[in-house]
């Protein structure tokens, strides 16, 4: 039963790669767009999830002599996702109406901040403050890794090498630092935790 399940879910995930053609992912965006305008059948919402946005611009963005198309074209795909974000088709299901919505996921990478003066590690959105098309933004990076002795790797089922640590576990850490309804305000604050394993992501109570 579960397996059936999982196949039908398997069977509404769409993955198209589009490498570093930001041309090609525009065309992609507006292609969603229609689709999901014409769509007649009702509590077909949408996720869209880009990893990573930084690989795919980054080329644009910083190419000399193309007059200014690769800022322009940034700022295209920067709409579209905005737009798909907002999106609100309403379709009739069985004489009452219904809303489909699109909800969008895109990962920035990092990269260190040479003006940073005061010492320790500080790290930037690597599209900068050009790049304005989240809502919501998280700043999510790794705190340490909780590795696994030989004991526990042989009950898990894998081989055990002597003298190898394993990493079983990595601590995450998020930090909210914009959002559309409030004020984020991080000074002092400990950003929340939770963990990645091989089974995906847990409570960071599970790594005591």
């Amino acid at each position: 039963h579960h397996s059936d399940d999982h196949s039908d879910v398997l069977e509404k995930i769409h993955f198209v790669p589009v490498g570093d053609n930001a041309y090609y992912l525009l065309s992609e965006l507006n292609q969603l767009e229609k689709k999901m305008k014409s769509d007649t059948v009702p509590n077909r919402n949408m996720l869209i999830i880009i990893d990573s946005i930084s690989g795919c611009l980054s080329s644009y963005l910083y190419a000399d002599g193309d007059g200014g198309a690769g800022a322009a074209l940034m700022n295209e795909i920067s709409l579209a996702l905005r737009r798909l974000s907002r999106l609100a088709v309403v379709v009739e299901d069985g004489g009452h109406s219904v809303t489909n919505e699109c909800a969008v996921v895109v990962t920035n990478g990092m990269v260190g901040d040479s003006s940073y003066q005061n010492g320790g590690r500080c790290y930037k959105p690597a599209l900068g403050e050009s790049w304005r098309a989240a809502d919501i933004r998280l700043i999510i990076e790794p705190i340490r890794q909780i590795f696994e002795d030989e004991h526990d790797a042989g009950k898990s089922g894998r081989k055990v090498v002597s003298g190898l640590k394993v990493s079983n576990l990595t601590i995450v850490g998020a930090r909210l630092v914009k959002h559309y309804a409030r004020r984020c305000v991080n000074d002092g604050i400990s950003p929340a935790q939770f963990g990645i394993n091989n089974t995906g992501i847990v409570d960071a109570e599970y790594s005591h």
